[in-house]
């Protein structure tokens, strides 16, 4: 997952963007629901395996993909929360990494999805600038 959110470092520019002439909440929609199934299609064979095989763990391993979604939407909205055409966000990057890093541990395990919520909202704004909703 956070191999797949280095892919959101870097703003498109304007014309890709608007290329599907959605609003700003339905290209958010359409961009988080692609990449949850791309993590469902890399993690589901593994995590089923593991709950067949280590079932000490199986809470741990039920949590993995949830947690997992909403890294990746997390890392969506806050590219796009501070979406500029053909611009590099570095910073983001650090802001990705706190929240990845806190995921790990048990009692922080809802970060990722209320961040991703958060930033949902604040992506749907920025974008209206550039969507003309």
């Amino acid at each position: 997952t956070i191999m797949m959110s280095s892919f959101f470092l870097e703003n498109e520019p304007v014309h890709i963007l608007r290329a599907g002439n959605k609003t700003a909440r339905k290209f958010l929609s359409d961009k988080i629901k692609i990449n949850i199934q791309y993590i469902l299609i890399l993690y589901s064979l593994p995590v089923i395996i593991n709950a067949i095989f280590v079932q000490e763990f199986l809470l741990i391993t039920l949590l993995f993909i949830p947690v997992q979604l909403a890294l990746v939407s997390f890392a969506i909205c806050l590219k796009y929360s501070s979406y500029k055409p053909n611009t590099n966000l570095l910073g983001n990057n650090i802001a990705f990494s706190i929240i990845a890093m806190l995921s790990a541990v048990p009692y922080f395990l809802p970060v990722a999805a209320i961040f991703a919520i958060v930033y949902f909202f604040r992506a749907e704004k920025n974008l209206k600038k550039y969507l003309h909703d």
